[in-house]
């Protein structure tokens, strides 16, 4: 009896911090040039009904800066643009070129989620002018 009981305590402890080590999921999805206004999420019904009908929408969010570059290096480092230096789409001023001579490119978001344990994936556009060509080798 006394050997199932302590058998029974130490399962139980081994259980409680498999428990409490177990991160949470993150899905981050981030999609570019949305606005209520022009309506343009009625091209994206799926989306529209997933995300906003039955997820969660933020109806007071702002920008700080109006340029799709700028703006999505300051939400995936949380600085400003005029700290990353990132502060337009096109050379010299942004671009995946620019994002890496920076060396935000290994200093954001999904590299600190990595740090943490976390598998992270992404499909689509993240940066201006990230192509197949550059992916491996950027001209700054």
């Amino acid at each position: 009896m006394k050997t199932s009981l302590a058998l029974l305590a130490c399962l139980s402890s081994l259980w409680r911090e498999a428990t409490a080590s177990r991160q949470p999921n993150i899905l981050f999805i981030l999609t570019d040039d949305q606005d209520w206004h022009m309506e343009s999420l009625k091209h994206m019904p799926l989306l529209q009904k997933y995300l906003i009908n039955e997820g969660t929408l933020y109806s007071n969010h702002y920008c700080t800066v109006a340029l799709c570059c700028p703006s999505r290096v300051n939400l995936w480092t949380g600085r400003a643009a005029h700290n990353t230096n990132v502060t337009d789409v096109w050379a010299p001023y942004g671009g995946y070129p620019k994002i890496v001579r920076e060396g935000i490119n290994d200093n954001y978001l999904p590299h600190w989620l990595q740090a943490a344990g976390y598998n992270t994936y992404y499909s689509g556009k993240l940066w201006n002018h990230h192509t197949v060509e550059n992916y491996l080798c950027v001209q700054s």
